[in-house]
C-alpha cells in the first residue's frame, strides 16, 4: 500500500509546479506578474553621444531610476547601479510617460504623475558636481508589444559647463591669488522646463590651486554648474545677488 501513496504525492507535487508556472517574479522580488505582461529593457545613451563609443567623465552613469506612469499613475520603477541591467515588466498595448533620473541616487517619486515637475533633487557643493558623475535627466513616451521590448531613454546633462579665463594676464602682467564662485544653486528639479530659484542659499566652489595656475598661464578652467533660473527677487530682497 505504500507505493500508490507515493505514487500520489509525486503527482500532487507535478500539479502545484504546473500551476505555478503561470507567474514569474519581477527582478529584485517583488509581488508576481503575469506571463502576459511585456519585460521593457531599457537602452540608455547620453544626448550627443548616440553614434559616439568610447564615453568621457561627463557621460558616466553610475545609477538610474526609471519611473513609469499611465493615466497620470506611477505604475512601475526601477533604480540600478548597472545601467546596461535595467528592465521592468509593463502591459502590452499601454501608453507609458517614462521619466529617469541619472546619478541622483536611489529616490522617492511621487505617485502622480503632475506633481513629477516639482521633485526637487539637491547636491551638497559644488566641489560634488565637479568630482562625480554629473545629474542627468529623461522623459518620453512608450507603449511596449509583445513578450520583450527595448525602450530607447536619452539622457540630458543638466548642468552648464563654465569656463574662466583672464584675458592678456601676461601681458597686463596680472596674477591671479584667488577664484570663488558665490551663490550657485544647489538643488534642481529634473522634469521643470525652467523653474524659478526659489531658495535663497545657494553653494560655493573654491578655485583649486592647478586651477589658479592655469588662469596665470591664460588657460581656461572649467567647473559644472546647476542651472540658475534668478526669475523673481523675494519679498523683502534688495540685493541683487540674492534673485
Amino acid at each position: 500500500m505504500e507505493m500508490p501513496s507515493k505514487f500520489m504525492w509525486c503527482l500532487y507535487c507535478f500539479a502545484v509546479s504546473v500551476s505555478g508556472g503561470c507567474t514569474a517574479e519581477k527582478p529584485g522580488g517583488g509581488a508576481p506578474v503575469h506571463r502576459g505582461d511585456t519585460y521593457v529593457a531599457f537602452r540608455i545613451n547620453v544626448e550627443g553621444l548616440e553614434t559616439v563609443k568610447s564615453l568621457s567623465e561627463e557621460d558616466i552613469v553610475n545609477g538610474i531610476g526609471i519611473y513609469a506612469f499611465r493615466d497620470g499613475r506611477l505604475e512601475a520603477s526601477v533604480y540600478t547601479e548597472e545601467p546596461r541591467m535595467a528592465g521592468m515588466y509593463l502591459e502590452p498595448g499601454k501608453e507609458y510617460r517614462l521619466y529617469a533620473v541619472a546619478n541622483a541616487g536611489e529616490r522617492e517619486v511621487p505617485e502622480n504623475e503632475s506633481d513629477m515637475e516639482s521633485l526637487l533633487c539637491s547636491v551638497p557643493d559644488m566641489a560634488y558636481l565637479n568630482s562625480n558623475a554629473l545629474p542627468m535627466s529623461s522623459s518620453c513616451l512608450f507603449t511596449p508589444e509583445g513578450s520583450h521590448a527595448v525602450a530607447e531613454i536619452l539622457l540630458t546633462r543638466l548642468v552648464s559647463k563654465i569656463g574662466f579665463k583672464v584675458d592678456a594676464a601676461e601681458q597686463l602682467d596680472v596674477q591671479v591669488k584667488y577664484v570663488k564662485l558665490c551663490g550657485a544653486p544647489a538643488g534642481y528639479r529634473p522634469f521643470a522646463e525652467a523653474g524659478r530659484c526659489r531658495s535663497g542659499s545657494g553653494v560655493t566652489y573654491e578655485a583649486s590651486s592647478s586651477d589658479v595656475d592655469a588662469l596665470n598661464e591664460g588657460r581656461i578652467f572649467y567647473v559644472y554648474t546647476l542651472e540658475n533660473c534668478p526669475g523673481d527677487i523675494f519679498p523683502g530682497n534688495t540685493d541683487p545677488r540674492r534673485k
